[in-house]
């Protein structure tokens, strides 16, 4: 007797058929353990406190296969960088893509927002 377990694989999903007796060993998403409104005060108390030249600003972010709720919180760090006197019209956004292959416009607004 076999089990036949499903695994993810970009927007597919491919079957991977193993003996019945395999003991399988799971990963779950870590629990999030800060929300917006958290994030936008320690942002705030973070900033008012500093003392940057945000001239120039640079977010660096991960690329698609590394999701981490930028959809979220890129609004509320953009936010917060405008109220404390960044540039918006000189703010780059660099994907870290290490060597994965570049991504798409439309992967990068699914995976960090509009």
């Amino acid at each position: 007797m076999s089990l036949s377990i499903p695994l993810a694989y970009g927007t597919d999903v491919h079957f991977f058929n193993c003996r019945a007796s395999t003991d399988i060993l799971t990963a779950g998403e870590p629990a999030v353990t800060i929300d917006e409104g958290q994030f936008q005060a320690r942002l705030q108390d973070y900033l008012s406190n500093a003392d940057f030249d945000l001239e120039r600003t640079t977010i660096m972010v991960a690329d698609k296969t590394r999701l981490c709720g930028y959809s979220r919180y890129l609004p509320v760090l953009l936010t917060a960088l405008d109220n404390h006197g960044a540039r918006m019209d000189r703010l780059t956004l660099s994907v870290a893509y290490g060597t994965h292959i570049r991504q798409t416009e439309a992967h990068s607004r699914e995976a960090y927002g509009p």
